[in-house]
């Protein structure tokens, strides 16, 4: 009950006329409510307009990173092409250098297997036919391996039987030395006969050559070879 109607039940007069005063009274304070809802109606509407402003700028944000995100899927998938286009690039070039590394290799080894007996009859060597030969070489367990022998033939100096094992490589590096010397020594638990190791390259690095020399393999160079 509001302050109206209380004055209009204070007053001292009749019945009738404070009834109809009384439900005046109370119209008044109704109408005052609902003013008051629409001012309170009035600023949540103003409060939604400044949202949803809030809103429509929220939503331009959005969009503007989605067109960025999008331009950026579009250049990581050109990037990739890019790179897909570089391997298979790099794969053929990889194959283009593999093969005329092993064009290189056999016709170094071609003219090997032609001078190499003439260079080792100053070794006091006496070489039958030389030629390439797969060799299986034994690991553990039973199994074992085939191992391509770049340079291979027997040979005889005075009553002494030998066996030529040689490899060539356009270079002959530290790496490369190891893994001959460790082929020899298999080669050398497996054969009856002696093996004569021999090395031939265009380029021999001085620490290849020190490894030769310790463990006395004979090398050559190729211009040692064609001259």
């Amino acid at each position: 009950m509001g302050l109206l109607v209380s004055l209009v039940d204070a007053t001292s007069i009749d019945r009738n006329t404070k009834k109809i005063l009384r439900q005046f009274a109370e119209k008044i304070e109704y109408l005052e409510t609902k003013q008051v809802t629409k001012d309170e109606f009035r600023e949540l509407k103003e409060a939604q307009q400044r949202t949803e402003e809030r809103l429509d700028k929220l939503i331009e944000r959005v969009d503007a990173l989605a067109q960025a995100q999008q331009k950026t899927e579009i250049e990581i998938r050109m990037l990739t092409m890019k790179v897909k286009d570089l391997d298979r690039k790099f794969d053929e070039l990889s194959s283009q250098v593999g093969g005329l590394s092993h064009t290189i290799g056999y016709t170094l080894e071609n003219e090997t297997i032609r001078a190499l007996p003439g260079l080792l009859s100053e070794e006091g060597l006496v070489c039958g036919k030389l030629t390439r030969k797969w060799i299986k070489l034994p690991l553990r367990e039973g199994k074992y391996k085939w191992e391509e022998i770049n340079i291979y033939g027997e040979c005889h100096r005075g009553n002494e039987e030998l066996l030529i094992i040689g490899e060539s490589k356009a270079q002959f590096g530290q790496k490369a030395a190891k893994e001959f010397l460790k082929k020899i020594k298999k080669m050398r638990k497996m054969m009856k006969k002696e093996l004569f190791a021999i090395v031939i390259a265009h380029s021999i690095h001085p620490e290849a050559e020190e490894i030769f020399k310790a463990e006395e393999i004979k090398y050559y160079t190729s211009i040692e070879l064609m001259g």
